[in-house]
């Protein structure tokens, strides 16, 4: 009855890690997918000096579509509005965009990890002053 007992906790365990490796597979994908739209995105952005609404709705579209994120839940930063602009020949010259989506990692036990995606691209402004 012993060998039993050992055997459920065994295939439980074995279990319960094949998902989390499965879940982390999944996660994994969705950061490829968000660096790939972030790229995209970012050699967009240097005509314009920063990172337009259009492009960022072009990136939220893109990740809803192909791997069924939420909208909602795709945050930016970085360079993002005409305030922010980045001229060539200033100081600091770099369009900078940072995607972050939020990423629940599930462990043992009903333990429960919050940790985002988080992609980072930046591009120098080919942008001139007048």
């Amino acid at each position: 009855m012993e060998f039993v007992y050992k055997m459920i906790l065994y295939l439980l365990i074995v279990g319960l890690t094949l998902v989390a490796v499965i879940l982390d597979h999944a996660d994994t994908k969705n950061q490829m997918y968000a660096e790939m739209a972030l790229t995209e995105a970012i050699l967009k952005a240097p005509p314009y000096g920063y990172i337009t609404d259009e492009i960022q709705n072009e990136v939220k579209d893109y990740l809803e579509s192909t791997r069924g994120m939420k909208r909602e839940d795709i945050q930016f930063e970085g360079t993002l509005s005409m305030s922010q602009r980045k001229v060539k020949g200033t100081g600091d010259e770099k369009i900078e965009l940072r995607i972050t989506y939020p990423r629940t990692i599930l462990i043992f036990f009903g333990g429960v990890i919050d940790k985002p995606i988080v992609s980072y691209r930046f591009v120098n402004t080919e942008y001139r002053t007048p």
